[in-house]
């Protein structure tokens, strides 16, 4: 009986430290046996900012083209193109007279000595005559005089006759 009684204590106590996997710890928390090490932060470089060429936009229903920067997009129309930059809240609307009376256009449009704002000189030579006039939501017009004769009249959103946006585009404007 005593070899029973010996058995049964060692089984018993066996047991006892399998069961704890021999586990000094005496806090009722379980320990995770696999140890991890805090995630590093991976930093991503900064993509490069992807500045967009510029764009010729060549008019279909007359003789020249109008680059666009990034940013701005053109609508195209048989009488007439609509440029705008949505971001900068700003419109364009370009209309051409081929070989037009230029003063003949500048009075259709409204403008007078009254109303005339500083000329626009382009580096091609084409002279833009700029006029505070409003015509439906358009507030300024500017009106040059192509080399082949042709009137192009552009009416524009803002107020400020000497907007720097706009004053890139129609300078922009180039025989085909």
């Amino acid at each position: 009986m005593k070899k029973i009684f010996s058995f049964t204590i060692v089984a018993a106590a066996v047991s006892i430290m399998v069961s704890c996997g021999n586990n000094t710890n005496t806090t009722t928390e379980s320990v995770d046996s696999v140890a991890t090490e805090p995630e590093s932060e991976v930093v991503a470089e900064p993509e490069p900012e992807v500045v967009a060429e510029p764009e010729v936009h060549q008019r279909y229903a007359a003789d020249y083209t109008v680059t666009l920067p990034a940013g701005w997009v053109a609508d195209e129309y048989l009488a007439e193109m609509i440029v705008k930059n949505e971001a900068k809240n700003l419109t364009l609307r370009f209309r051409e007279h081929p070989t037009g009376d230029f003063d003949k256009c500048v009075a259709n449009s409204g403008g007078t000595k009254e109303n005339r704002g500083e000329d626009v000189v382009a580096d091609n030579g084409v002279v833009w005559q700029v006029y505070k006039a409003t015509r439906d939501e358009y507030n300024t017009c500017y009106l040059g005089k192509m080399p082949n004769n042709e009137v192009i009249i552009v009416w524009a959103t803002p107020d400020d006759p000497t907007n720097a946006d706009v004053h890139e585009i129609i300078k922009s404007v180039a025989l085909k």
